[in-house]
């Protein structure tokens, strides 16, 4: 099973590594996983908080997740 600090890990790692990506160059979302051309030089994730009502962007997960004062407030364990 895979422990938060593991995949708090490894979201860190894939948030990295599309940020030192180049402009047109497939990154996956730290998040989900899903693959996405790179726009502009400071993409990272698949969403940015351009969703529907009521769904999560990516971002926000990802933030939620790694941010400490965040993720208590969201009620997740570390």
């Amino acid at each position: 099973a895979v422990t938060l600090r593991q995949k708090i890990a490894k979201m860190a790692r894939l948030r990295n590594t599309a940020l030192a990506a180049n402009v047109g160059e497939r990154v996956l979302c730290p998040v989900c996983g899903k693959g996405v051309v790179k726009k502009t030089h400071n993409q990272v994730f698949c969403s940015n908080g351009r969703t529907r009502k009521g769904a999560s962007s990516c971002k926000d997960k990802y933030w939620n997740l790694v941010d400490d004062n965040r993720r208590c407030r969201a009620l997740l364990q570390p």
